[in-house]
């Protein structure tokens, strides 16, 4: 375009076309100056081919990219719902340990306050220290269900 107006300009800066020339020197000016126009438009032409293939170039890259990011996003959004479930699982199991660990703090406290209120001696000890034979049957099921947990609770405890 800037051609063509630099070439128009000259044209009237000479004071354009003689008005007295032949027909032959009017068609010989048209088809140069048709000419111009073509070399001019052939030159933009090539200079839009030059500028749209990089920017073709760099379009299908962004459409890549892009597309690489959408992939990515999807992978990252199925690991969170997969953390998501781990991590429900994870406190599920919390609260199954809390309630166990509850469980055996309850069975294992009455063992503590037993042995809080009796001086460390062997079972058979405290059984003949007894007063009466009332006492001794009451030590002797208080034992023997003290020593029924902790069998019970060893073996949980082995069997995790």
């Amino acid at each position: 375009m800037v051609w063509l107006a630099l070439v128009l300009g000259l044209l009237c800066w000479m004071g354009g076309l003689p008005a007295n020339a032949d027909p032959l020197n009017n068609v010989q000016e048209y088809q140069r100056l048709l000419q111009t126009q073509q070399e001019l438009l052939n030159y933009q032409k090539q200079q839009l081919d030059r500028l749209v293939g990089p920017a073709a170039n760099r379009l299908s890259a962004l459409q890549q990219r892009v597309q690489v990011t959408e992939s990515q996003r999807a992978a990252n959004r199925q690991k969170l719902a997969q953390a998501q479930a781990q991590l429900t699982a994870a406190e599920q199991t919390l609260q199954t340990a809390e309630a166990e660990l509850t469980a055996q703090q309850q069975v294992a406290l009455p063992r503590l306050r037993y042995l809080q209120r009796h001086p460390p001696e062997r079972w058979w000890v405290a059984l003949l220290s007894s007063r009466d034979v009332e006492e001794w049957a009451r030590r002797r099921r208080q034992l023997t269900r003290l020593y029924e947990r902790d069998r019970c609770c060893c073996a949980n405890s082995r069997a995790r």
